[in-house]
Order: C-alpha cells, then structure tokens, then sequence
C-alpha cells in the first residue's frame, strides 16, 4: 500500500451524543475549559456518503481545543445524515477519525483509489472511482461548487474501525479562518511541512 502525501497532523476527531457533556466531563477532568464551538452544515446535494448524494441537509455541532501538543475536535450530529451521525449510529460515542493534512486531495484519491473508499466527501470531488469497487464521490447540477477540502478515507483491506479525514493543504488558510488556532497546520508541528 502506497503511503499519503501527508505535510503535517490536524486533529483527533470524537464523534459525541453531546458536546455539552463530553466538555463537562472528559473535558473537566483533563482540564479542557477553552473550546471553540461552531455549527456546521449543508445544503442538501452538497455531500456524499457511502458514493450516495444526501439530499437532505446535514447539520452538526463541532468544537476544537488543544491538549499538550494534541488537537481535539469534538462532533455532535444534530440534524441528517453524515459520516458522524451514522458513525454514532453504528458505533457509539468515541475516536472516529484522524486528520491530517495532505498536498493536494483529490490527486491523493485518484492516485490511491484502488486502496481506498472515500467514505464521507464533498461531491465537487470526483476521485474517477466510479468504474473500481469503492464509493464514487459525484456532483449535481442543483449543487453550487465548493472547495473540495475534506474527505473521510478508510482502507479496503483490513477492518479499522476509524477513518481518516484528508485535508487539502492549499485551503489550510481557509479552514484556519473559520477553526482559528484550534487544529494544526502544515509547518507548525516540529517534523511538519509546508506547501
């Protein structure tokens, strides 16, 4: 198997029943008092899951903090179907996946295409898995085009029980002006690289 282009770590990412008690408790007792919270969604048509478009909108609640040289993010679904939502479904509360920053995204999952199903991802991105036995991303015409930045892999050998969610380095700038300081970036871990 051909490793990822990866630059630098981003995240650990939890998938939770709620922020609200993972904060007040784990979050208590490791001494985790400042966290970034947002709400997160989208449109219906904006996201695949499993090479199959959600037509409903997706929305989530999510928050980030930092912890001795670890980044923490939290997810909590609220409303329709996604990587999350079905993850806690399927699995409970826990470690869900984690991010890491890579060159260029959709150049990783075409390359590594037999090796991978793209799980979870925007549907501007369209990896050419179609005709390989893996989920294809795809796009509609009803579905404005978004930066193609995220999207959640996982082997086709061997049985893990996370993913792994790729970030496209080149919006590293965007993802930092909506999360802030809250996730790392390409360059700033020691051993990490820049674009």
């Amino acid at each position: 198997m051909e490793p990822f282009d990866v630059l630098a770590f981003s995240h650990i990412g939890f998938v939770v029943e709620s922020i609200d008690d993972f904060r007040s408790s784990w979050g208590s007792l490791l001494g985790l008092d400042e966290w970034l919270v947002r709400d997160v969604g989208q449109p219906g048509g904006r996201v695949q899951l499993h090479g199959e478009i959600v037509g409903e909108p997706t929305r989530s609640r999510v928050a980030f903090t930092k912890f001795r040289g670890t980044s923490i993010e939290l997810i909590e679904p609220l409303d329709g179907r996604s990587g999350a939502a079905e993850w806690l479904s399927s699995n409970g509360g826990g470690i869900q996946h984690i991010g890491v920053w890579v060159r260029d995204l959709p150049v990783e999952l075409e390359r590594l295409a037999g090796e991978i199903e793209v799980t979870y991802s925007s549907t501007t991105l369209r990896p050419g898995l179609a005709a390989r036995p893996v989920a294809a991303t795809v796009a509609t015409a009803e579905a404005p085009v978004r930066p193609p930045f995220w999207a959640y892999v996982e082997p086709l050998t061997g049985n893990t029980r996370w993913s792994l969610e790729l970030l496209d380095a080149k919006f590293a700038a965007d993802y930092h002006a909506y999360y802030g300081d809250n996730a790392y970036y390409p360059g700033e871990l020691p051993d990490t690289t820049t674009l």
